[in-house]
């Protein structure tokens, strides 16, 4: 009579055994894959809001435009100098350092200032920040961002 050998597996097993596996194996790497290019994602907007935010609050407590346009380190990049209209395109890099084009950079931001009102004791303008992100020659809007602020006694 033949003797059954009861101490290891059988090749089914084992076949089926790393079937399982591999599946779970496979389900889990694409959890990660997404989940990695979501925290991307997420953190290219935290870092628009950031920087968006710090340009809304340097506009919010400037006293007057020139005030602003100087501390907000803008003043040699204007597109349009018009007294009521004031943009700029500014492009940076995933560290969201400035790139002189944008061959180099891999986010847009636009800011334009408009003036949206006069009044006699002065003038109320508005700022508005677009950011991008720029991938594979499309431009993808990330952030918008508009804002008010009233300069007593008009411009300097």
């Amino acid at each position: 009579m033949m003797r059954m050998n009861k101490k290891g597996f059988t090749l089914v097993e084992l076949v089926v055994a790393i079937a399982a596996l591999a599946l779970c194996s496979g389900i889990l790497l694409t959890m990660f894959i997404t989940s990695d290019d979501l925290a991307s994602d997420a953190s290219l907007y935290d870092d628009s809001v950031i920087w968006s935010s710090n340009i809304a609050e340097v506009f919010r407590e400037s006293t007057d435009l020139d005030i602003f346009i100087k501390n907000a380190h803008l003043s040699n990049r204007y597109l349009d100098n018009d007294t009521s209209q004031y943009k700029w395109t500014l492009y940076l890099d995933d560290n969201w350092y400035e790139k002189d084009n944008i061959e180099k950079a891999s986010i847009e931001v636009d800011l334009e200032i408009i003036l949206d009102s006069e009044y006699l004791s002065g003038e109320l303008y508005k700022i508005k920040i677009n950011i991008y992100e720029l991938r594979d020659n499309e431009k993808t809007a990330i952030l918008e961002l508009i804002g008010k602020k009233y300069y007593q006694g008009g411009v300097s």
